[in-house]
């Protein structure tokens, strides 16, 4: 596919609504961190290797912002990396005498009926003794290691330190394996759920520079999140059965923001007015509301957006499905229900609204091939690969999976009409991440894989 991409054009109900929904591939798909984590692969196959490592999973990586605490609940990055490193540790396996390579050992370990943690040696202990999937093939395993990691934050947020760590039944302790550092980007900072908005002027004429949204985002959060509200293209608003809501700076996490909680039963709809023509991604729970993609598998650049004109207001009434004609509403769940859903979703988006604008960018701008690293193979509708080999060509060969609706905001069963047409949208730059929380998490989320 070249880099201009695929959009699509909406008619809903009986009013005219002129949706465009853009399929194009990245500018640069292949983000930077991904680079070296492909590379400090093979020093990681290296040391498996040394140490007569047959079987190996991958758990959920800790965050670290700054001089916070390291938690296992940041943001999608905890469990993204994870998902990376799996997925690079299949790409640079030997396919002739490949390392067992686990698939999504967290499911597993989320599956008993105790909590689990690798920070305890009795939670290590308890690692070992179950079976897991491989990567490829229908047989069952135990494990010889795991291998998990902490991404730090600088306190200013212009680079990003990762390191990878080994947990093996031998050592009382988890044992570094390598580790490297890369300046922060942008799109590490939506995975954190950090808002940045940039200069979409600049952007059209020079190339993107992450440097700019760092410091937006650590200017947010120094002021409460009252910065940075010039340069914002979209203007997103909240109706619950009608009712426009307040959107205001979060109360305790700086530089976000938070809307009334909605009361079960009642009706939302968003809508969408911009200044220019941009592409928008507008999430729920993690979920695009175009096709239910899952954001924590499918980068945004790749992601499916929606493309607004200029001064024209959009509405988007829920999820919009991939035969571009129905949409199926939007309903808030019960409390109950709720509950219900922080047991089973341990998605850290869940209770967020998140938008993500898109500006065209310069024409000399050349799109890459998707790297794959961010993609669970457990998400993919295809069978599971027979061999390694055929794990690193689905690996390679990403393709974006539908996902089911999650979240307290949720389909509520029924479907309506939607008109949805291909367009145009060259050269896709993320100018603005933004996330509304709407409701608090009662529970953590589940300690699977931790």
């Amino acid at each position: 596919m070249n880099s201009a991409g695929k959009t699509r054009v909406g008619v809903t109900g009986l009013v005219v609504v002129g949706f465009f929904v853009c399929l194009s591939t990245p500018v640069r798909a292949v983000d930077r961190i991904e680079e070296k984590l492909l590379a400090e692969a093979l020093n990681v196959i290296d040391y498996l290797k040394k140490n007569k490592i047959q079987n190996v999973g991958v758990l959920k990586f800790r965050v670290q912002k700054g001089n916070q605490p390291e938690s296992f609940s940041v943001g999608p990055l905890n469990v993204i990396m994870a998902i990376r490193l799996e997925n690079a540790l299949i790409l640079q396996n030997d396919d002739d005498k490949p390392i067992g390579i686990i698939r999504d050992a967290g499911k597993v370990i989320a599956g008993q009926k105790e909590k689990i943690t690798y920070l305890t040696d009795e939670g290590c202990a308890k690692l070992f003794k179950f079976k897991y999937p491989l990567a490829w093939g229908t047989k069952e395993v135990r494990a010889d290691a795991f291998l998990t990691g902490v991404v730090r934050i600088s306190p200013d947020k212009s680079s990003t330190t990762v390191v990878i760590e080994a947990i093996e039944p031998n050592r009382a302790k988890r044992k570094e394996v390598t580790s490297f550092v890369v300046k922060t980007e942008r799109t590490i900072l939506s995975d954190l759920c950090n808002n940045f908005v940039l200069d979409s002027r600049t952007m059209r004429t020079a190339a993107p520079d992450d440097t700019e949204a760092v410091h937006d985002s650590h200017r947010r959060e120094s002021t409460g999140g009252s910065a940075l509200s010039n340069n914002r293209l979209v203007e997103l608003k909240v109706y619950y059965s009608g009712n426009p809501q307040t959107i205001a700076p979060h109360s305790e996490k700086a530089g976000e923001e938070d809307v009334a909680e909605p009361q079960a039963g009642q009706s939302v709809i968003f809508t969408l007015k911009s200044k220019a023509r941009v592409g928008v991604i507008l999430a729920v729970n993690g979920k695009n509301t175009l096709y239910r993609e899952d954001l924590a598998a499918v980068p945004l650049p790749e992601a499916t957006r929606w493309i607004l004109e200029p001064n024209i207001e959009y509405k988007i009434r829920g999820f919009y499905d991939r035969d571009d004609k129905t949409v199926v509403p939007f309903a808030v769940q019960s409390e109950s229900a709720s509950e219900a859903e922080e047991i089973l979703n341990p998605s850290s988006r869940l209770g967020a609204i998140e938008l993500f604008v898109f500006v065209q960018g310069k024409e000399n701008n050349v799109s890459e091939k998707p790297s794959g690293l961010r993609k669970p193979l457990s998400s993919t509708d295809k069978a599971l690969p027979k061999d390694a080999k055929e794990a690193t060509d689905l690996v390679q060969n990403v393709t974006r999976g539908e996902m089911k609706t999650a979240g307290y905001i949720q389909s509520n069963g029924s479907t309506e009409k939607a008109k949805l047409l291909t367009g145009e949208f060259p050269n896709p730059q993320l100018q603005e991440s933004r996330i509304i929380w709407y409701k608090e998490r009662k529970s953590p989320a589940k300690s699977g894989g931790k």
